[in-house]
């Protein structure tokens, strides 16, 4: 008597009815396709069966090495981080500076012209004085500046 072939669906996959003990013949190798096969299928009892075992080996090494390369990344990008902030520190420093040395030196030359001012309005001052003293003097001695000349007012 020749054993008669699991029953299998047009993919592959054993019906629903087959119990677990028998389906681990007919599955693939790997628990990812085990449980991604079988999201189609009723079989509760495979899917709790697989949440319950322990993960392989090379799982968790591949996932420890997965989660060192994070805490790599993540320690290299703070580090970058930092170094660039001291950096911009460094530079806005430096422009704060500079910029505090422009505004003393902007500072001393409105105090400069501010004073050049002072002493150009009392120049002028002295000279309105002036002009209106010769005027009054012009005016006694009965002369008078006409067209760029002085002329006798009589």
């Amino acid at each position: 008597m020749s054993s008669a072939p699991s029953p299998v669906d047009s993919q592959g996959h054993p019906p629903p009815s087959v119990t677990p003990s028998s389906i681990s013949a007919h599955t693939h190798s790997s628990p990812s396709e085990d449980i991604s096969t079988n999201g189609s299928h009723s079989q509760p009892n495979i899917i709790e069966t697989r949440k319950t075992t322990r993960p392989s080996l090379s799982i968790q090494s591949n996932a420890d090495r997965l989660l060192q390369v994070f805490v790599d990344e993540k320690f290299k990008l703070t580090h970058l981080y930092q170094k660039n902030l001291g950096v911009l520190e460094a530079q806005f420093n430096d422009y704060k500076a500079k910029s505090q040395a422009e505004i003393a030196s902007m500072g001393q030359k409105e105090a400069l012209q501010l004073q050049k001012i002072d002493t150009l309005e009392k120049e002028l001052k002295e000279q309105k004085e002036e002009l209106v003293m010769i005027k009054a003097a012009m005016g006694r001695a009965k002369l008078a500046y006409v067209d760029g000349e002085v002329k006798s007012a009589v």
